[in-house]
């Protein structure tokens, strides 16, 4: 059918999502899985399936203890891969590790079946047995005969482990957090540019518009890029002087 000749022609990777502190069910990292639909599917618009509790918004206290008693249902959702990348890298700051997995034609069309047969099912969740990593270990099992299916206790690491370590495995790639990220465009500015953005308060850079229109153009971009990054950490809207410093950047 359409579905599985699309899944049989691109690639999928295995995604290893750090720890989240703030977060009980991320604290041991996720993990999820990225299909291309197609060979000429760009990167951010590929398919990533991760496995996600129902918490209803539990709180922390609540949600250990309905997760580890066992109480909270899940199900295997899909979203696009740039969804996944903000909320991961931009939002809550993790580094990502990502294994190709080489399957053949016949495991790609597994993998389609095994989707197929889980759709928009329930399934019990617990925190430290059925969480995302046992439910996504469960799919690779279904695929790859190298891969066990899941007993005791599983983490989302020991099933990115297990997948590096089977027949399955190929490239691995790093994608580090979006402050890393940042960080490391700031120091390949000038020295005195990087001193006075990482010794500042960046609102008062945003507003400081008489050194942001001496800034040459490679400085401006990454800047703009810095504020912008930093804008996405305000609970509030962020004051008119500083979106009016974006505006100057931008022009």
């Amino acid at each position: 059918g359409h579905s599985q000749e699309t899944a049989a022609s691109g690639p999928v990777y295995l995604v290893y999502a750090g720890p989240f502190s703030t977060s009980p069910s991320s604290s041991f990292g996720h993990v999820l899985l990225v299909q291309s639909p197609s060979p000429d599917t760009p990167v951010p618009m590929w398919d990533a399936l991760s496995f996600t509790a129902e918490t209803h918004q539990a709180g922390p206290l609540r949600f250990l203890t309905v997760g580890i008693m066992g109480g909270f249902l899940g199900h295997y959702r899909r979203l696009k891969f740039y969804q996944k990348t903000r909320d991961y890298q931009t939002l809550e700051d993790r580094d990502l590790w990502l294994l190709e997995l080489t399957l053949t034609s016949e495991q790609h069309n597994l993998l389609a079946a095994s989707l197929e047969r889980k759709g928009d099912l329930r399934y019990p969740y617990t925190f430290f047995h059925r969480n995302c990593a046992y439910y996504i270990q469960t799919v690779l099992a279904d695929v790859v005969q190298s891969v066990p299916y899941p007993r005791g206790m599983v983490s989302p690491i020991e099933v990115y482990r297990l997948a590096a370590n089977s027949d399955a495995a190929g490239g691995h790639f790093f994608r580090p957090a979006e402050s890393t990220q940042v960080r490391n465009r700031l120091l390949a500015l000038g020295d005195s540019t990087a001193q006075i953005v990482l010794r500042s308060e960046w609102q008062t850079l945003a507003t400081n518009y008489s050194w942001l229109r001496d800034l040459n153009h490679k400085e401006r971009l990454i800047i703009h890029e810095y504020l912008e990054w930093r804008t996405l950490r305000l609970n509030t809207v962020p004051a008119d002087e500083v979106t009016e410093g974006l505006k100057l950047l931008r022009r």
